[in-house]
């Protein structure tokens, strides 16, 4: 809803909010409908998180994996327990997560995950450039 409250028209109508929020770039958008930042102070900290998050995929290879099926914490036992840098990243509901981690890492965790997560769940390595979000 924060980008409809970005909308002039809908300015127009005096709306109050009472609370926004948005998720990763979704967060400049809820500060921009709170009136927060301008539209021009919002542009130019995207792209400085743009460029931070290149730089950040510059030093080192990196991925990330989704698992479904096992609890938080088996996720924290197993990314424990892999010898590089390996953590959960995200906690999207009590079964199913996202880890960030060196690629060598990621593929220790994804077939240690493999091994455990039950049959009608799955875990996937992502396709991304770095585990940036």
């Amino acid at each position: 809803m924060s980008n409809l409250f970005c909308r002039p028209d809908w300015q127009a109508k005096n709306f109050n909010l009472e609370a926004v929020a948005g998720h990763s770039l979704g967060e400049f958008r809820a500060l921009t409908a709170a009136g927060a930042l301008t539209f021009e102070e919002g542009l130019r900290l995207v792209k400085e998180r743009a460029l931070a998050m290149q730089a950040a995929c510059d030093l080192t290879e990196s991925t990330m994996a989704a698992i479904v099926g096992l609890d938080d914490a088996v996720v924290e036992e197993i990314c424990d327990g892999i010898d590089d840098i390996v953590v959960p990243a995200n906690y999207n509901s009590p079964d199913n997560w996202l880890s960030a981690a060196r690629s060598q890492g990621s593929t220790k965790l994804w077939n240690c995950c493999k091994q455990r997560v039950p049959r009608e769940h799955w875990s996937s390595l992502l396709a991304v450039l770095s585990t940036v979000h």
